[in-house]
């Protein structure tokens, strides 16, 4: 059994790939496996660039699949893995040279945690630092994704919470954490910045921002009995049914604006931005008191 697999999944990456895989490559920790997971790409350079590591590393593996979403493609490498810990990369994201190293070795000093995490530096059109991790409690994860998808996960952990959900074609790691988080398991920091996040014209963070109303409601449905309690009012079946046929209709016609506004309405939605608003409020609050105390 590998230390640690790597899990990359690639779509029309080819300008980043090359570099990802470079900086796995260098990492300090024995028998390691990376497995690169092609999902339909059509792009001739991601194409080509899949070659040449194809001839360079030979004992790396790429799997094909039909493109579906980020989400299927690592429950696929997850498939055909078998390492004690499981990192999933995304093909335009680096880490550092000491990342794995830092994350397994909190792990093994923390057998009651399952999952390990890093603060994360900015690159590309952007740069500073991306904080992570809870201000006072993991459960903070339900109105923040203070996460990056640079973690380090036990297998058994991901064998526990079933992987990713294919409902979402975005937010499916914030999805990942909280269904890991409400299955008991716990996170710990290694410190010092040591994963890197590529922003660019095209990334998916600007891209979320304009179907953030279905992914909002999708991310509340997925976790219904939690998002009831938190928001004193228990989501129904009556209700459930009326928000699914709205996320139906929005994918069968995404260009409807009816639909959207539909979207942006819901109670669920409503309360989603209300309580994330009054979260955000209360952790710029407590903010300097906290990390004050842990200096």
């Amino acid at each position: 059994m590998p230390t640690v697999s790597v899990i990359i999944p690639c779509f029309n990456t080819g300008e980043f790939i090359e570099e990802c895989v470079e900086s796995v490559v260098g990492q300090d920790v024995p028998e390691m496996e990376v497995i690169i997971v092609d999902d339909g790409s059509t792009e001739a350079a991601t194409l080509d660039a899949l070659e040449r590591l194809t001839a360079k590393y030979r004992n790396h593996r790429i799997i094909r699949t039909h493109h579906h979403n980020v989400g299927q493609a690592r429950n696929t490498g997850f498939a055909h893995s078998s390492g004690r810990f499981v990192l999933f990369l995304d093909s335009d994201d680096t880490i550092g040279k000491d990342f794995l190293s830092a994350t397994i070795r909190e792990l093994e000093g923390r057998p009651d945690c399952g999952m390990a995490f890093t603060e994360v530096e900015l690159f590309g059109l952007m740069s500073g630092i991306l904080q992570t991790g809870p201000l006072v409690f993991q459960g903070e994860i339900y109105f923040d994704n203070y996460l990056h998808p640079s973690a380090v996960v036990r297998r058994e952990a991901i064998g526990v919470s079933g992987g990713f959900n294919p409902n979402l074609v975005s937010y499916e790691d914030w999805d990942f954490w909280i269904t890991l988080h409400e299955a008991g398991v716990k996170f710990v920091k290694a410190r010092n910045v040591l994963a890197f996040y590529r922003r660019r014209e095209n990334s998916k963070l600007i891209q979320n921002q304009a179907r953030r109303p279905y992914l909002i409601n999708q991310l509340v449905l997925n976790h219904k009995e939690a998002y009831g309690r938190l928001f004193l009012s228990p989501i129904g079946d009556r209700e459930e049914r009326d928000v699914r046929g709205l996320l139906r209709a929005a994918s069968e016609r995404p260009a409807d604006a009816d639909i959207w506004k539909l979207l942006r309405n819901t109670r669920l939605y409503r309360q989603f931005l209300c309580y994330s608003a009054m979260y955000r409020g209360l952790r710029k609050l407590l903010a300097p008191i906290v990390i004050r105390r842990k200096d």
